[in-house]
């Protein structure tokens, strides 16, 4: 596939002539009516053509030079220099054909493509521009166009203002085009019309200068000039757009300029004229456009020659080197998203890729010495230690106290201490917790192994879903109700509780308990419901003494709960006075799961600031965040702490919070 230029006329020849197509497409094409009406004027690329629309209209007719050349039924972008004169209009002609393919009035005759001049208002200079053509049935379908202010003073010949017109054709599917209109750099309308049939015919005229209405040329002849006039067979960017209207502006009227500057002072106006109709200033000015012209290619290729601003055959070829062929109604952005996709990818799942790519960036870090650091839903604990910045505990020092064995966590309360739950704030009640953050409540789980190395009366200890907004607790645990060891569980919304009291689901014994609370969305075949305006699901809880396979665990189902909640883990509480001191263990094998939860998309790369060196981490993290999956976040960081006004942490960029 190539992009090509279908037409191209550039109005070089002598009035009386037919106009060539240095594109090839289309064979000479001569005046519709004759006499040839029209005349020649200096252009901005050229000579350019006058057309005068309260003379007869005198379009330039020609057919394809090979069959369907000129046939564009999907993407086409039609380009021109022209000068537009709204003061000296004939009304009646309204709209003015600028380019038409077909003449729209019989089968063979349907226009793929039409583009459209109407004055809107020539005492302010707005104009409006459209595109529109023939679908299957012969009906005409346009897109709504877009008004604008003509240029009067951006670029100019003798009298004659000129400005770059853009009219861009992007086929989506057979029932959706976009049409998008610039003028000079600026896109003026970005226009999503409801058809993709696009209709025309191997044979069919093109017809510049007008349009063919009513079985006439007449009544909607160009009021204007035209220097040149172009259609591709492909859509056209906005960056190449931009770069033609660069050249033209700025890059060769400068080389001109330059020209002109470094002949001897005196030497124009004087033995060379001064005229720029002139012989010695067009060869000048020839001089300069070519000078201007390598200007304008360099300044492109430095704009554009990577693939987020890339077009034409360097986007293809970006295409090719990284084996990503475009579909066959891909837009450009799609196409160069699939690139820059296709990029990070290639980098961003590889590990030895981001150390390959951000290891410069942080001075003399050894990519070995980088580490990585990922993590699942599940969050579980050798309780080699107590991690602050993980768990959460509630405890009042000698009396209660939390604490990892270097195996095990282990909960030990003193004699006579009174920690009721009522379920509401503590002024009403208590509850002693050692929790971690949960960002993603739907489908969890909170499991855990409670070894009750002595279990005093009126304590019970165990496992708990908890919520910060509300006090909303759901308690699942063994406890000592005056000798008797009980596995319960009750639940509180909103402060209160909804079982009443405590339920006991068994009477065990001091041994160790495997208890489980589970939303009942992760098994197959459950729903989460709705209770009045309260976002309801559905958990089951769990109890075994004798191991924690599923068919050990003895379970409740069905069990109502507001879903949402912001904390998970452990806790403990009293039915009043503890008998003795108690010492509780929970085995590591415990574990709790954010079923849906963003841990698995969060990931760092860590440097440790004792490496000597400065290193850039605002740089890595900018090289790291264009490797990344669109759905993950990553950073750089050297400290794995949540640190406020440290200038290692990473408060106030994302990824937030303790690793």
């Amino acid at each position: 596939m190539t992009d090509l230029i279908r037409v191209l006329v550039r109005f070089e020849e002598p009035v009386d002539t037919a106009l060539s197509d240095e594109a090839g497409g289309l064979l000479p094409l001569v005046p519709a009516i004759d006499p040839d009406t029209t005349a020649t004027a200096p252009g901005i690329a050229g000579t350019a053509r006058v057309f005068d629309a309260s003379l007869p209209c005198q379009p330039f007719v020609a057919q394809d030079a090979v069959v369907g050349a000129s046939l564009l039924n999907r993407d086409v972008t039609v380009q021109a220099i022209i000068a537009w004169d709204l003061a000296n209009w004939p009304g009646a002609m309204n709209p003015q054909g600028l380019i038409a393919r077909g003449k729209g009035d019989v089968v063979a005759e349907y226009s793929p493509f039409v583009i459209n001049l109407e004055v809107v208002d020539a005492a302010t200079s707005i104009g409006r521009v459209f595109m529109s053509w023939n679908d299957s049935t012969g009906a005409e379908v346009a897109d709504v166009g877009a008004d604008f202010v003509v240029p009067s003073s951006d670029i100019f010949a003798g009298s004659l203002r000129f400005f770059l017109l853009t009219s861009v054709r992007h086929w989506v599917s057979s029932t959706e085009s976009v049409v998008r209109h610039y003028v000079n750099d600026r896109l003026i309308a970005d226009n999503v019309v409801a058809s993709g049939n696009i209709a025309g015919s191997t044979t069919g005229t093109t017809s510049i200068g007008s349009r063919f209405v009513g079985g006439t040329f007449d009544n909607n002849g160009f009021n204007g000039a035209i220097d040149e006039i172009m259609v591709t067979d492909y859509e056209m960017s906005p960056e190449e757009i931009q770069a033609t209207w660069l050249r033209l502006s700025l890059y060769q009227p400068d080389g001109y300029r330059q020209i002109r500057e470094a002949m001897q002072p005196g030497l124009i106006g004087d033995v060379i004229s001064d005229d720029p109709q002139s012989g010695a200033q067009q060869d000048l000015r020839s001089i300069g456009v070519l000078a201007g012209l390598g200007d304008a290619l360099v300044e492109n290729m430095r704009a554009n020659i990577m693939p987020d601003r890339a077009y034409g055959q360097v986007l293809r070829r970006w295409e090719r080197v990284l084996r990503v062929p475009p579909g066959p109604s891909d837009s450009i952005d799609q196409r160069r998203a699939r690139v820059m996709g296709q990029i990070g990818k290639r980098a961003g799942i590889s590990i030895p890729g981001v150390d390959a790519a951000i290891a410069p960036v942080l001075v003399k870090a050894d990519k070995t010495q980088l580490q990585h650091i990922a993590f699942s839903n599940t969050i579980q604990d050798t309780w080699a230690t107590l991690d602050a910045q993980r768990w959460f505990t509630e405890a009042e020092s000698p009396f209660v106290s939390w604490a990892a064995t270097g195996t095990q966590l282990r909960f030990q309360m003193n004699a006579a201490s009174n920690y009721t739950y009522s379920g509401a704030r503590p002024a009403s009640g208590y509850f002693l917790r050692c929790l971690t953050p949960n960002d993603g409540s739907a489908a969890s789980v909170a499991f855990a192994k409670v070894i009750p190395t002595s279990l005093p009366t009126n304590l019970e200890i165990g496992i708990c879903f908890f919520s910060w907004v509300d006090w909303r607790t759901f308690l699942l645990g063994v406890r000592n109700n005056g000798g008797a060891i009980e596995v319960v569980y009750q639940r509180y919304q909103r402060g209160a509780a909804v079982d009443g009291a405590s339920v006991v689901l068994a009477t065990t014994s001091a041994v160790p308990h495997w208890l489980r609370i589970r939303d009942q969305r992760l098994v197959s075949g459950s729903a989460p419901f709705s209770v009045g305006a309260i976002d309801d699901s559905k958990y089951s809880v769990s109890y075994s003494t004798v191991g924690s396979s599923e068919a050990q665990l003895v379970t409740t189902p069905d069990l109502e709960w507001a879903a949402d909640f912001t904390e998970m883990g452990f806790y403990a509480r009293t039915l009043g006075p503890t008998g003795g001191a108690s010492d509780i263990r929970f085995d590591p094998s415990s574990l709790f799961r954010s079923g849906r939860g963003r841990r698995p998309f969060v990931a760092y790369v860590y440097r440790d600031p004792a490496l000597p060196g400065l290193p850039d981490v605002v740089g890595a993290n900018g090289v790291i965040g264009r490797m990344k999956h669109a759905y993950t976040r990553v950073a750089v960081t050297t400290s794995k702490s949540f640190l406020c006004d440290s200038s290692r942490s990473l408060c106030d960029r994302d990824p937030m919070g303790a690793i």
